[in-house]
């Protein structure tokens, strides 16, 4: 998931809020 254009490892939790989730 990338997430603010940053690739997080918990970002299941943040991809909701300002990312991109990615299968």
């Amino acid at each position: 998931c990338n997430n603010c254009g940053a690739r997080l490892k918990p970002a299941a939790k943040f991809c909701g809020k300002c990312g991109t989730p990615k299968p």
